[in-house]
């Protein structure tokens, strides 16, 4: 086996280690303690019907005081509309159906008190369905919520 065939095969194998869940497999994802989420992607399967997802985390800045999750807060083949009460969202995790085709999700989201909310923004759609998606939050800001749209038919 020569040199670039062991580099090509560690650079798979760590590719592979990059995502927090399998295709129809269980996700769940906990930033460290003061650290919040700050960028996700995510690839699609059309077989699977189904992605592998991978959420990073940096530290906020912050010592958070108060954590806390917010159990299944979508159904199946419904949409998702999800934002933290006053606090950053610092881990996610998600079961996949295949009968559905789709994921519930919980996410943990963490605060500390007097800390101002302000200049809240909605991104615009990340990705098409089916399609990768790459979002990273902005210097200064924290993700604080998602929405998705699940569709069978797209």
């Amino acid at each position: 086996m020569s040199w670039l065939s062991i580099t090509s095969l560690l650079t798979l194998l760590d590719l592979a280690s990059a995502w927090d869940n399998d295709y129809d497999g269980f996700l769940k994802k906990e930033c460290l303690p003061n650290d919040s989420i700050y960028e996700v992607e995510s690839v699609h399967n059309d077989h699977h019907e189904d992605r592998m997802w991978d959420w990073r985390c940096q530290p906020s800045g912050y010592e958070f005081e108060s954590c806390s999750w917010s159990r299944d807060v979508n159904q199946y083949d419904e949409p998702l509309n999800f934002a933290c009460s006053n606090g950053v969202v610092t881990g996610v995790e998600s079961t996949n159906n295949n009968h559905h085709e789709d994921r519930v999700w919980s996410f943990k989201c963490c605060s500390k008190p007097n800390l101002c909310y302000s200049e809240c923004s909605i991104s615009a759609a990340a990705n098409q369905y089916d399609g990768p998606l790459s979002f990273r939050v902005d210097p200064g800001y924290f993700l604080t919520g998602a929405d998705s749209v699940h569709s069978n038919h797209d």
